[in-house]
């Protein structure tokens, strides 16, 4: 236990160390509704912020706004938020949570919403958990008015309020919307197109909040593989009971091959993942460093698990931290000479640091293991080494972002 806290202690160092804070350029309203232009920590943020970090130049002190400080902040081609007071239906979609009750439950917020189109019709998005809720204003009106959405329980397991079809034709209806436009319209960002051709018909320009084709493209989503590498451990049995020195094991290298995959986080940048890592591990000799002498051969498939943190250098290539933990391998190893006993890895800790440059990679990793199963139940089996494998990235999913 105290190896695992130390490495999990290590990985949450690294992290803060090799983290990085991207500040670009955007701007605030304070309450007095004056404008400063400066650089803005970016997020990434899946849910709606309630702060935002700022300085007004690369070499003055980090300020913290909030929504006690700062009405509306944006970075330049990417986002835009701004403060307003709205109903927000707090119902679940949660089919075990649901209610019979029709007409949604709001509660008073005070929050940031983020801009969806900005002209005579606005649209606004809050997100939050799961849940993603759409609100409009129009004209020059500071009325922030949400658009009703809610699934509620009924006869047929559930049903659905679409009450907001109801407030487009009353509100954000140019006399351009037919009825097959406002029955196929779902309450997601299909509203996005609605309310910029509303714009449009009104003489004004869409409104639309255009994100930089750099920021907003193809993300990848799932990323694989193919990795070789060589490695180098250290084995120690030690005897539980009685005075039997333990048995040590040095100088050992070891072969391994397999396919490495991650899913990738579609928040926070891109720098979070989770990571499978099935391989094939090969240790053709084991020798004891004593007079007796036994030799052994190690070979098992496992299947380690785990979560990547990424720091981008630049376009093309990215340090990575995982922590990694391995349930164990699939078969028992052949029995260790005369000591009569067969061993399998079990509850093993990966810590990998690695380097990609566009389809090519190479990481380093320290492994270790106080616990294994063994045929013998006077013996423990520890086991201590490191890794250095070559990857090459020969498949990438991607997905809009």
């Amino acid at each position: 236990m105290t190896k695992l806290t130390t490495l999990i202690l290590f990985f949450l160092a690294s992290n803060y160390l090799f983290a990085q804070i991207t500040f670009k350029k955007g701007y605030v309203i304070d309450n007095l509704n004056k404008r400063i232009e400066c650089l803005i920590k970016d997020n990434d943020w899946k849910n709606n912020p309630q702060f935002v970090n700022y300085q007004i130049d690369q070499n003055s002190e980090i300020l913290k706004g909030n929504l006690e400080t700062i009405s509306e902040f944006g970075i330049y081609g990417k986002s835009t938020f701004k403060r307003a007071n709205i109903d927000l239906d707090v119902s679940s979609d949660e089919l075990s949570k649901m209610t019979f009750e029709k007409d949604p439950i709001l509660e008073k917020k005070v929050v940031y919403l983020k801009i969806l189109v900005d002209g005579e019709a606005k649209l606004y998005s809050y997100s939050f958990g799961e849940a993603n809720k759409y609100f409009y204003s129009l004209g020059v009106s500071n009325t922030v008015i949400p658009l009703v959405f809610k699934k509620y329980r009924s006869s047929k397991g559930y049903s659905e309020n679409l009450s907001f079809k109801q407030q487009l034709i009353e509100q954000i209806n140019c006399g351009n919307q037919d009825l097959y436009v406002l029955n196929s319209l779902k309450y997601n960002d299909m509203l996005i197109k609605y309310f910029a051709e509303f714009n449009t018909c009104r003489g004004g320009d869409s409104g639309i909040i255009k994100e930089n084709s750099s920021e907003h493209k193809n993300r990848d989503f799932i990323k694989s593989n193919f990795n070789l590498g060589l490695g180098y451990s250290k084995l120690r049995l030690k005897y539980i009971n009685g005075p039997n020195p333990s048995r040590v094991w040095d100088n050992s290298i070891e072969y391994r091959i397999g396919i490495r995959s991650t899913y990738i986080f579609p928040f926070r940048m891109n720098k979070w993942s989770i990571v499978i890592d099935p391989h094939f591990y090969y240790n053709p000799k084991v020798r004891e460093d004593t007079q007796d002498v036994y030799e052994s051969e190690f070979k098992y498939f496992t299947i380690p698990f785990g979560i990547s943190h990424k720091v981008f250098l630049n376009n093309n290539s990215n340090l990575n931290i995982s922590i990694l933990h391995n349930v164990g391998a699939n078969k028992n190893d052949p029995d260790v000479g005369a000591l009569n006993m067969s061993l399998r890895p079990a509850r093993m800790i990966n810590l990998d640091i690695g380097y990609e440059k566009k389809k090519f990679g190479v990481f380093v990793r320290y492994y270790t293991s106080s616990i294994f199963k063994t045929t013998n139940s006077l013996y423990y089996r520890n086991l201590n080494g490191f890794q250095a494998v070559l990857t090459y990235n020969f498949l990438n999913i991607q997905s809009k972002r």
